[in-house]
């Protein structure tokens, strides 16, 4: 028989940099494994990967979101988030 399969729990951006905070805090990541509720090869990776995830939350990607997979046409993307952002500012700027 072979064993059931673990759940795949996904973590969102938010939660990362909350890891990312505590291992900067504590090296330990038994430790923070298990204030996580995550297995250590998790906080592993999700260390590994903190320039990638932190440069995902200062480039505006929602805190909600899970994955940090990027597009087709990542120039058009780039170029739709600076319109949308510039439009935002307008809009702020406009209601003062």
């Amino acid at each position: 028989m072979s064993t059931p399969k673990r759940p795949n729990k996904k973590r969102t951006l938010e939660q990362k940099k909350a890891i990312l905070d505590a291992a900067a805090k504590n090296s330990n990541r038994s430790a923070l494994a298990k204030q996580f509720g995550a297995p250590r090869t998790t906080i592993n990776d999700i260390v590994s990967q903190k320039q990638s995830i932190l440069g995902a939350i200062d480039g505006g990607s929602e805190a909600k979101r899970a994955r940090l997979t990027s597009g087709k046409h990542q120039q058009m993307e780039e170029a739709l988030i600076r319109w949308h952002k510039t439009d935002q500012e307008s809009k702020c700027s406009s209601e003062r």
